[in-house]
Formats: C-alpha cells, structure tokens, sequence
C-alpha cells in the first residue's frame, strides 16, 4: 500500500504553540546547540556565532529563540559580552570557538534571554542574552519525551 502524502498534509492540524515569532519579552531558555554560521549564511564577509536556545518556562515552552554575535571586529565586542554572559572562565580564543573546542562548554547553560523589537527595523526582533541563570540545564528538555518540538 502507497502511503499518500497529499492527504497527509491536507488533514494534517498544526501543533500547539506553533504560530508565528515569539513575541518581544522576557525569557529563560536552554542553550541546545552553539554553531558557526560561515560567510554565507551570514550576509557578511566574517563568520557568526549562533546559539540556539530552547524555552523552558511559560506559554512559550519548547520554542526556539537564537543569539547571533558575529565575528566582525566592528562588532566583536557583543561576542565577548555574551560569552561573558554565558559564565565561560576563562573566556575561550576566538581559534577555540571557530574550530569548535569551545562551544561544547556552552551548551545546556540556562539563560536569562530579552526579545525586543528591533529600533530601526520594527517588523524584526533582537533576542539579548541577559545573564547565566544555572551553568547546567536539570530535568527534561520540551519534546524530549519524543513528541514534536515546536519551532
């Protein structure tokens, strides 16, 4: 039997908690994953730091929220406070973060995270890591009892 996947999706409902952006407030989330977005994906000639981090608490739990700081000098400074931020002591090489040694250490960090709109852009948002709210992450992640984690 050919399993039909345009009835699939046609009768398919759509997840609880699945609509739209997380709206701009205040949140506490776990760090599930610490990427290096290259050039490319970046629209910019140096490479991006990116932290994906899932909420924990509230009407918003299991969704996904990301920290981008990139690597341009004109802007590495917000780099060093978010991984001032994190707890990391001492604070890992820009070597060590790029090739990867370093972002294992940052994840399952609890965090203090802030949406906010963006000033000169309103149809976006920034999310701000706050401040490290416990270095380890205790209990089950949102969808980790295998159901779907909404994004």
């Amino acid at each position: 039997m050919t399993y039909n996947y345009d009835d699939a999706l046609a009768g398919a409902e759509l997840p609880e908690n699945s609509g739209g952006k997380v709206p701009p407030g205040d949140y506490q989330a776990v760090i599930t994953r610490a990427v290096i977005r290259d050039q490319e994906e970046t629209f910019d000639e140096h490479p991006q730091l990116s932290l994906y981090c899932q909420i924990v608490e509230g009407a918003h739990k299991g969704r996904m929220l990301f920290v981008n700081n990139s690597f341009n000098p004109e802007h590495i400074r917000w780099l060093k406070l978010t991984l001032t931020r994190l707890g990391l002591d001492p604070l890992p090489s820009a070597s060590d973060i790029l090739e990867g040694d370093a972002r294992e250490g940052m994840l399952m960090r609890v965090v203090a995270l802030t949406v906010a709109v963006n000033k000169k852009k309103p149809q976006y948002t920034n999310t701000y890591l706050n401040r490290l709210l416990s270095a380890e992450f205790e209990g089950d992640l949102p969808g980790s009892d295998d159901k779907e984690i909404p994004f």
